[in-house]
């Protein structure tokens, strides 16, 4: 039993040290910053822009996040039916990379998919980390990553992601 816990506790500690080097930095350092959104979200500190548009029982929804120099901080796209429910955000350095994007996807089956991605600071992905409920082969809605995000609000997300 004690050879079994020990066992357990090396390989544990060389799945974590098999992170690249930086990696764990710059995951700390993308989280500070999706915080820092976050915070400045719930404290007004960025102007808002929001519009949708409703189709045949199909809701779509963006919303941009500016800072006082203009840029784009964040986008969130959501959109559904009378049987499903995505949502996506995407969020960004203050040159316009984006850094962080967090993508779900709901419907009545009960089908459920979560997928987080963080992007170096040229907009490479480093880790991508995907939750699922139930398996029934259901998808996230949204690209994983848009490179420009005041195209992704004018067109709900459904843009390319390159």
């Amino acid at each position: 039993m004690k050879r079994m816990s020990l066992c357990m506790i090396v390989t544990s500690s060389l799945l974590l040290s098999a992170s690249p080097p930086g990696e764990k930095k710059l995951i700390t350092q993308i989280r500070q910053a999706y915080y820092h959104i976050e915070n400045g979200i719930k404290n007004n500190a960025y102007r808002r822009q929001h519009h949708s548009e409703e189709e045949e029982n199909i809701v779509q929804e963006a919303t941009i996040y500016i800072d006082k120099q203009g840029r784009v901080v964040k986008l969130r796209c959501s959109g559904g039916s009378e049987d499903s429910a995505h949502e996506a955000d995407y969020y960004y350095r203050p040159d316009g990379t984006i850094f962080f994007a967090y993508l779900r996807s709901a419907n009545v089956a009960e089908c459920k998919t979560q997928l987080r991605i963080y992007f170096d600071a040229a907009g490479r992905p480093v880790r991508r980390l995907k939750k699922e409920g139930k398996k029934c082969g259901y998808a996230v809605a949204y690209p994983e990553k848009i490179v420009d995000p005041r195209e992704g609000y004018r067109k709900f997300c459904e843009v390319g992601g390159s």
